[in-house]
């Protein structure tokens, strides 16, 4: 399979609303991907699982190999002369990436530059806007994850929800593809929860109110929203390892976490929870506080990260993932009292809407909003009016409920019930979501 075969889907699936028609161009790509291509059946099982792994991980939006050390203006000031046709196969493409990740030590900033741009001479015009956004991050035509996971499904005729169910245990999507490619359901059904291997975050979705969300049997649980860093806790025996919502192992940059770990009474055990950073006054420090000692191996500035848990999927041998979530509770707080989050489990909305109003009293802090105003009159390059304009600097992510086309933005898209959560100082402005992305959201 060509690299021009997953432009061209990802061209067709961008030029498209409709998401069935997504899913259906998305589902003819994985399937060429994972045809044999040769007699010899064994090897080409090994290379079509191959090549479906690659393809799925290009759509998505993300080489498998994540960052491979060329930032967007380099790769976006690569010039010289194209290809003429097609010929760059994904395996070549992949491969080439792989070897550029892997150069370190001095001087591997021009080598991989050099590499980069040898890759992209072997590439036609169509195939090298593809790479750039590729690899800067910015590949966003509504076909991400959520729509190549539907794809997978409808390409192995099985069931979406077993398909999504084996992908949030293994946190790779590719591999989900190759079983359910070659072993079909019974395949995905074997998929479990493995101690040391990450499972993907469960994340929340929004309702209007605290009684709207309180539907269907109960008890319900309601909880803080806690201002940290995602955190998945595993251990096993005295091994532990830490990861990001990304599912990055980050077991060295936390050793106090570690510490918590390794003193919970259990042999084994997966957690889901938040680090937060810890100040003098004994509260909870900003967001950007946290980040700072995130990436720091040793607390400064008298801030120390704590860890705290929300949930449990697995106690000494056991998968606790199906069992009703007051019971996970309820043996997380066995294990490690004092450090779950508060919450509450109740049928009664009443009392859930009380406990809700009590946290959003104790949000967004004057000392907080003090920050915001400094950090944004520091920043001031210009003013009209009551408009004050600032340089490009902070990263902040905003929560919606949904976009919906408008002709009075110069970007002829609103944001619906747009708040903000959080600034981002781990994320660079370079790395911030564009108008495209949003636009994007109008198809889904």
């Amino acid at each position: 399979m060509l690299l021009a075969d997953v432009v061209e889907a990802s061209r067709a699936v961008a030029a498209t609303r409709s998401r069935r028609a997504k899913v259906d161009i998305l589902a003819a790509a994985l399937r060429t991907a994972a045809e044999p291509e040769g007699a010899n059946v064994d090897l080409e099982f090994d290379l079509g699982s191959e090549r479906l792994a690659i393809a799925i991980a290009f759509l998505c939006g993300e080489p498998r190999q994540g960052r491979i050390g060329v930032g967007w203006a380099a790769v976006s000031a690569i010039e010289g002369p194209e290809a003429d046709q097609p010929e760059l196969s994904l395996e070549a493409v992949d491969s080439r990436l792989a070897t550029i990740a892997g150069t370190h030590g001095p001087g591997s900033g021009e080598v991989r530059a050099a590499a980069l741009a040898e890759l992209f001479a072997m590439a036609t015009a169509a195939e090298r806007v593809f790479l750039v956004r590729l690899l800067a991050g910015k590949l966003r035509q509504g076909a991400l994850e959520a729509r190549v996971a539907e794809a997978v499904a409808r390409a192995a005729d099985v069931d979406i929800e077993a398909v999504r169910r084996a992908w949030m245990l293994t946190g790779a999507l590719g591999s989900v593809a190759v079983l359910a490619r070659h072993g079909g359901s019974a395949a995905l059904a074997g998929v479990a929860l493995e101690v040391g291997r990450p499972v993907r975050p469960m994340l929340a979705v929004t309702s209007a109110s605290v009684a709207d969300a309180m539907t269907g049997e109960g008890p319900f649980r309601i909880e803080w929203k806690l201002d940290g860093a995602r955190i998945q806790a595993h251990r096993n025996g005295d091994q532990v390892w830490l990861f990001t919502r990304n599912l990055n192992d980050v077991t060295h940059c936390l050793p106090s976490v570690v510490e918590v770990l390794q003193s919970l009474p259990v042999q084994s055990v997966i957690l889901d929870g938040e680090v937060l950073g810890w100040g003098l006054e004994d509260r909870p420090e900003r967001f950007q506080e946290t980040m700072a000692e995130f990436s720091s191996l040793a607390p400064s500035n008298g801030v120390a990260l704590r860890p705290f848990f929300f949930d449990i999927l697995h106690l000494d041998g056991r998968d606790l993932l199906d069992q009703p979530l007051v019971d996970r509770i309820d043996a997380l707080a066995r294990i490690a009292p004092g450090r779950n989050v508060p919450g509450l489990s109740t049928s009664d909305a009443v009392a859930a809407q009380r406990f809700a109003d009590d946290a959003m009293a104790q949000g967004l802090t004057d000392s907080v909003l003090q920050w915001q105003t400094d950090a944004l009159l520091a920043r001031e390059h210009s003013r009209s009016g009551i408009t004050l304009k600032v340089r490009p600097e902070l990263v902040v992510e905003i929560a919606v409920d949904g976009v919906q086309a408008s002709s009075r933005y110069p970007g002829g898209v609103a944001l619906r019930f747009a708040r903000v959560k959080r600034y981002r100082d781990d994320k660079t402005a370079a790395e911030a979501d564009s108008i495209d992305t949003v636009r994007a959201l109008l198809a889904r």
